[in-house]
Order: structure tokens, then sequence, then C-alpha cells
């Protein structure tokens, strides 16, 4: 046969066909497995009761933050058990507050350390990122320090507390200084890193920023219930001064002005002027005071945050703190 095209219409012979190709069967995939009905949709459930867009759920996570300061509980008391370690009494010197505040403060940092773990974070993003740290913690620390002031002058120029003069001098004056110094330190790291660290950020995404700041700060006051002298005016201050240390927060996305405030303010009360704090007389004390007169006033037993006015100075401040940082976006939503 011609390899050259044949004309239209040319019939080739049947003889001269070449055999036809036999193609094999296809070959039937087969369905891919089904799993049992209904496991995908029980699982996906059950996985949005513990995980949620942000992560583990809000309440998941504040749970397991409280069940590891559980079990961190247990070290703390045996060794408080075994070594006798002082850290109760109606009078403090400042070794038996250093050695409490760092006990509590282990408390609250080794949950914060496992949640920052487990939710793949930074543990100072819980409030203690701040380029301004300094800064931010000296004006808080003299705020601190100028608002009990004012509130004492107050208090002293209407005769509800009086000076009774100098308790320290010398080298005793600024070693107490020092000490007292370190000790609210502490103090203010923890109670601001448990009331308004990891807590509030937790409480904070699973309803929002100002329900979960008025339980912690609920839950501050109440904790002070428990400190001999204290009264409810002093108890609804805790509270009072709780949100306005949140509003800093908010404003700042820093607690670090607020540790500032809360030591400043502690110190002043307890070791510069000498009188009660939440309830509680320290030793060591630079100048000594007593309280005259009705308590609701002077604050009594409780000191200077249980007299009635302790509420205008918290006002002012909440108010600095608002004027002095107001953005047209919180730092924190």
């Amino acid at each position: 046969m011609s390899d050259y095209p044949q004309p239209e219409g040319t019939k080739v012979p049947p003889e001269l066909l070449p055999p036809p190709v036999r193609l094999p069967p296809p070959v039937m995939s087969q369905p891919p497995a089904q799993e049992p009905p209904g496991l995908d949709t029980f699982e996906g459930a059950l996985r949005s009761v513990f995980v949620g867009k942000n992560g583990i759920r809000a309440g998941w996570s504040l749970l397991i933050f409280l069940g590891v300061m559980f079990l961190t509980i247990i070290p703390i008391g045996i060794a408080i058990i075994v070594f006798h370690v002082p850290i109760s009494g109606k009078v403090h010197s400042p070794a038996e507050a250093i050695i409490g505040e760092v006990l509590s403060l282990i408390l609250v940092l080794v949950p914060t350390i496992v949640m920052s773990f487990i939710e793949r974070k930074r543990f100072w993003n819980y409030g203690f990122l701040d380029r301004r740290a300094l800064r931010r913690f000296g004006g808080g620390f003299c705020c601190g320090f100028v608002a009990i002031s004012i509130l004492i002058a107050i208090l002293a120029a209407g005769g509800w507390i009086a000076f009774d003069g100098l308790t320290l001098h010398g080298i005793d004056a600024l070693k107490y200084a020092g000490l007292w110094g370190i000790a609210f330190l502490i103090l203010a790291v923890f109670e601001e890193s448990m009331f308004r660290g990891y807590p509030q950020y937790t409480l904070a995404r699973g309803m929002n920023f100002w329900a979960a700041a008025v339980i912690l700060s609920v839950l501050f006051g109440l904790s002070h219930l428990s400190n001999p002298g204290e009264n409810w005016l002093g108890i609804l201050q805790v509270m009072v001064v709780g949100l306005v240390f949140s509003l800093s927060l908010r404003l700042t996305g820093s607690l670090l002005w607020a540790v500032g405030l809360h030591a400043g303010w502690d110190w002043a009360q307890t070791y510069f002027y000498g009188t009660p704090d939440s309830g509680l007389v320290m030793e060591g004390h630079l100048l000594s005071t007593h309280p005259v007169g009705n308590p609701l006033w002077s604050g009594g037993a409780a000191g200077p945050e249980g007299s009635v006015l302790a509420f205008f100075i918290l006002f002012a401040v909440g108010f600095g703190v608002w004027f002095y940082w107001r953005p047209k976006q919180p730092a924190i939503q």
C-alpha cells in the first residue's frame, strides 16, 4: 500500500487493516472506608467544648491555672511546716512579710508560667511587657505616695489622725525603709499578677474586659476580709482601687504603673506614716500616728483606707489615669 494519502472515497480492503487493539477492562477503584456514622460530628462537638477560635476556652484555661496553683500549694505548705516558716501574726516584721510574699508570689508565678507554655506565649505578655517599664513603675510609685499623703493631710487637717513623732533614726530608718520597700514591691507584683495578670486576660477572653475586671476586683476586696482590724469601707476601697488598676491596664497594656502605685501607697502608709494598712499594723515605721474620732472619717483600726475620704482620692486618681492616658484606641480590648 502506498505511503501517499489515498483519494477520498477509496476503500481499504479489510485484510490490509491492522488488527484491533483490545484494551484491558478498567480497574474499578475501591470506595474509601467510611467512618462510623456520627464520629466526625461527635469529635467536632467534643473539641468545640474545650477549644475555641482563640485556643483553649477561657473557662478551662482558668480551671487549669487554678489546678496548677493548688498543686503548687502542696510543696509550699510542706516547706512551711518543715522549716517553721513564720508567715502569720497580727504584727509583721519586714522579714516575715518578705517570706510570706515570696511564697505567695511563687504560688501565682508557677501556674502563670505553666499556662504561658500551654498557650505558647511569653510570661511577660500577661501585663509585664512594657518598653517604658521603669518610667511606668516610678510614676506609679510616686503617684501612690502622693495620693496617700494627700489623704493623710486631709485627715490631719480634720483632726481625724494625730502624729506621735519619729520612731526610727539613722541606720535603722534606712534599713527598715529598704526592707519594707522590698516587701511591698513583692506584694504588689503578687497581687497584681493574681488579680490583674493571667486571670484578667483569660476571663476577658471569655466575656469582656470590664466584666472580668469587676469580678476580680470584688475577689481582690474579699481577699482582705481575714485582715484583723479591716472594715467594710476598707474592703470596698480595695475593690475600687482594683478597678483603678484595671483602668490603667486597659489604657497602657501594662501592669507596671499599677504595681508602682500599689507599692508606693502601701510603703508610705505602713513605713513612712506608720498607719494601719488594711487593718494590719507593722513594726519598724518612721513616723507613729493614731486615728482620732469617728472611724467613718478616720478609718479607725483599718487605717486611712477605711475612711470614707479615701474614695474621693481614688476617684481623683482614676480620673487622672483616664485623662493622662486616654487614647482613641485602648491598649487592651
